[in-house]
């Protein structure tokens, strides 16, 4: 299984995890005050109510006394919807018969990007030499994935192709990938520097499937200012499965996690898995922050007719607030 956390180890030795802190107080003073007073803790973001960052393990019980700060929890990292070859986005959409046909190549547009990184690979200057991005002048880079940690600058890679439809356009970009306060808080900060579209090709696994959660807040917010948004769809429908709720015989049971779920006819679903990370995410329709029912995920693989269980999801629910399970598994 693989380990969802995200720790480092800082100069003097402690350890710290990437975590997001809720406040239940609408006064964000009071939250700030809470917020301060938690030993080495390194805040990366915020919005609303929320702020994510990097907290030693051994303040977690500072946490806790905080009167303001209702809820904590670890950010699980997020994944961009890319394709596995190079497009042809420019001709494909036929932008290059517009541009001719209409005059039309971005001029006086400013296009707002939302991904992992822009240059932590360090292929910014080289791609704006060659032509593959604007100059200088017209990118502006609001804020970079911070310490670069798994960034491969998708960001950068969207930026070649809206340069390629759009050659006169500017762009700025910011990372989605802190965490969703940071997502969120992304998406004004474009809108606030004067992005007149915005995109993005991120999807964290927690993000409310049946409601609005904070970044489809932020997106209506821009939205309600006039400014056109747009993110990667990701092309996943063949890789889910919905269906209203139901039950096998109560007599089939798993140790003392109560009755199995019903995909159809049996308490089990098959999945054709390759090689790299299996992430399975289940979510079901109850509200963020009021969730009754306690549902866990198991992942069994199936040899000589026996079942043997890889992994499982198995939170309090109801105690995390979240209507959400999550497996990661690396198959070899």
């Amino acid at each position: 299984m693989t380990d969802m956390l995200q720790t480092f180890v800082d100069d003097s030795g402690r350890k710290l995890v990437h975590v997001s802190i809720v406040s239940d107080d609408e006064d964000p003073s009071e939250m700030s005050i809470d917020v301060a007073a938690i030993s080495g803790f390194q805040e990366m973001s915020r919005f609303k109510n929320r702020v994510s960052g990097w907290l030693p393990i051994d303040s977690l019980e500072a946490v806790q006394h905080a009167k303001s700060l209702s809820k904590l929890k670890a950010i699980i990292p997020p994944i961009t919807h890319t394709g596995s070859v190079d497009g042809g986005g420019d001709e494909a959409m036929r932008a290059d018969l517009a541009r001719g046909a209409y005059s039309v190549d971005g001029s006086g547009i400013k296009v707002g990007v939302l991904s992992d990184s822009y240059n932590c690979l360090r292929g910014a200057n080289a791609d704006i030499a060659s032509g593959d991005l604007p100059p200088n002048g017209q990118i502006d880079v609001i804020e970079e994935l911070p310490f670069c940690s798994g960034g491969i600058d998708e960001g950068r890679a969207m930026m070649q192709l809206i340069h390629d439809v759009a050659p006169m356009a500017s762009m700025s970009f910011h990372t989605a990938f802190e965490s969703p306060e940071g997502f969120a808080q992304g998406i004004i900060d474009l809108a606030d520097d004067g992005c007149d579209v915005i995109v993005d090709d991120v999807i964290f696994f927690t993000e409310p499937m049946f409601e609005d959660g904070i970044i489809a807040q932020a997106v209506d917010q821009v939205v309600a200012r006039g400014i056109p948004y747009f993110s990667s769809a990701g092309n996943s429908g063949r890789n889910s499965w919905e269906a209203t709720s139901g039950f096998v015989s109560s007599e089939q049971s798993y140790g003392d996690f109560g009755v199995f779920h019903s995909f159809g006819s049996s308490a089990f679903q098959r999945l054709a898995v390759s090689a790299g990370t299996l992430s399975i995410v289940v979510q079901w329709d109850q509200p963020f922050g009021a969730v009754e029912n306690d549902v866990d995920v198991f992942l069994f693989t199936l040899s000589g007719g026996s079942l043997r269980e890889v992994a499982r999801s198995a939170a309090s629910n109801p105690a995390t607030g979240e209507p959400v399970e999550i497996i990661q598994v690396n198959v070899p």
